[in-house]
């Protein structure tokens, strides 16, 4: 059976912080790029990790709960998992001995008695952008040049030349790119922005003078209620990679609604994305959705990190919904979505499944 050792990295990657009952709480920490002089190696920007014994109660059960979705295993065998990886660091730490975590770091007992943890710097590597550690070679002292630099003027490039550390890449060799030509490239992004932003404010500004008019000339007409396809995108981060979303079919609700005062409920709160679908008479009528997949555990890895109450997958449907709440009431749909625009949700990673009964 995998070990809980083995997968640490992989955990840790999935929480910013993480309890092993009776032991004690793991915590990420975003750590930028460092020169480190005595190995003459660049680390790129990583994920460190730091250890503290003082919190040792796991009361969500996020660990277990993790254990048995991930490896497919029951709540007992997950733990076992658990008991058996503090029974082996406790075995360690008696010895004086260190107790070694996969691709994290070190764990032992200072001279104080307190567990510590030393990790390695570049092996929890979810913010690197993919960099390896590359390693420098030193220049000696006597051969680097110190530029001149007078106020108010530059010194010229072609009497200074400063030469500091030359960097050899394990895997890949870099070309460096001449600041003067970024910096010419920037300025002419700049200028172009400036033409081209002020064209499409004056087009936007005619087009809604003369919307009516333009939409005539299409056949267009100008509908209080409008459809529009919104794609879930469900709380995504740069290193995440989601597939198999689903992409419901929502209308916009306006405030006129007369006909649904629950709609009317919605729009005055500034909801709009409504998808209206039968889900059957044992379903409620609202549920709030953060996030709608294919994959089950894609729906479980958003639900841990949006924190929501459950996933929904029904009767003759394919997708797993991340839902943070389900209510027959409009009003205590609308509190739930202010309260997780106020945890930093995004309006647009959140839609209301309309259960059509």
């Amino acid at each position: 059976m995998t070990s809980l050792n083995s997968i640490f990295r992989e955990i840790l990657l999935t929480f910013d912080s993480i309890t092993v009952p009776n032991f004690g709480t793991f915590e990420t920490s975003y750590k930028s790029a460092q020169l480190d002089e005595k190995s003459g190696m660049i680390y790129p920007p990583t994920k460190l990790v730091v250890f503290s014994e003082e919190k040792k109660e796991d009361k969500e059960n996020r660990l277990s709960a993790y254990l048995v979705e991930k490896l497919k295993i029951s709540s007992q065998e997950a733990d076992k998992l658990i008991s058996d990886f503090v029974s082996e660091a406790q075995s360690k730490f008696k010895e004086n001995a260190s107790l070694t975590i996969d691709e994290v770091g070190v764990m032992s007992k200072d001279e104080n008695g307190v567990v510590v943890l030393k990790s390695v710097p570049s092996n929890l590597s979810i913010d690197n952008y993919g960099m390896d550690a590359v390693e420098v070679e030193k220049v000696d002292e006597s051969k680097r040049v110190t530029p001149v630099v007078s106020l108010g003027k530059t010194a010229s490039s072609k009497s200074t030349k400063t030469t500091t550390t030359k960097v050899t890449t394990v895997k890949t060799s870099t070309v460096k790119t001449e600041e003067k030509t970024q910096e010419k490239k920037k300025n002419s992004l700049l200028k172009l922005l400036a033409i081209i932003l002020p064209i499409v404010a004056l087009l936007t500004i005619l087009f809604f003078i003369f919307k009516d008019s333009i939409l005539g000339c299409f056949g267009g007409k100008n509908n209080d209620t409008q459809t529009s396809n919104t794609e879930d995108t469900s709380v995504s981060r740069p290193d995440v990679q989601v597939i198999d979303i689903e992409e419901p079919q929502t209308v916009e609700i306006k405030e006129n609604l007369t006909t649904d005062s629950d709609l009317n409920i919605l729009a005055r709160a500034g909801f709009s994305n409504v998808s209206p679908q039968y889900l059957g008479s044992k379903y409620k009528k609202y549920y709030l959705v953060g996030g709608s997949f294919r994959d089950k555990s894609n729906a479980n890895r958003i639900k841990h990190q949006i924190s929501a109450k459950e996933i929904l997958k029904a009767e003759g449907s394919e997708y797993y919904r991340v839902i943070i709440i389900g209510s027959d009431d409009a009003q205590e749909i609308v509190d739930a979505y202010q309260q997780a625009l106020s945890k930093g949700i995004k309006a647009d990673d959140m839609w209301l499944l309309k259960n059509s009964k």
